[in-house]
């Protein structure tokens, strides 16, 4: 099947291209990342990810995109307590080594 062709007149045709005026953005828009791994096991850590401003498929400044909408570059992770994953891990070792001793009779 080969490309169809259909003629429209001229005057409902769009333009490829518009000059963007008045209130219409003319801004690019935020791409995020992959979440990285987090720095830390417990005591709270932080990850990031790299957050791009694209317009035109192209990195731009970021001034060319809207500051609110831009996504988190890096949060917090593991905020548990290291005293309490120390605690959990113990309680596991000890139930380990009651596995691993013969009981007498």
């Amino acid at each position: 099947m080969g490309d169809v062709m259909i003629d429209v007149e001229e005057s409902y045709r769009y333009d490829d291209e518009e000059v963007c005026e008045g209130a219409e953005s003319c801004s690019g828009v935020w791409f995020a990342g992959a979440v990285g791994h987090c720095d830390k096991e417990c005591g709270g850590g932080s990850r990031s990810r790299e957050v791009f401003c694209i317009k035109d498929g192209a990195p731009v400044e970021p001034a060319m995109c809207q500051d609110a909408e831009m996504p988190f570059l890096e949060e917090e992770c593991n905020v548990h307590s290291c005293q309490v994953e120390a605690a959990a891990n113990a309680t596991d070792a000890d139930a380990a080594d009651k596995e691993d001793k013969p009981q007498g009779r």
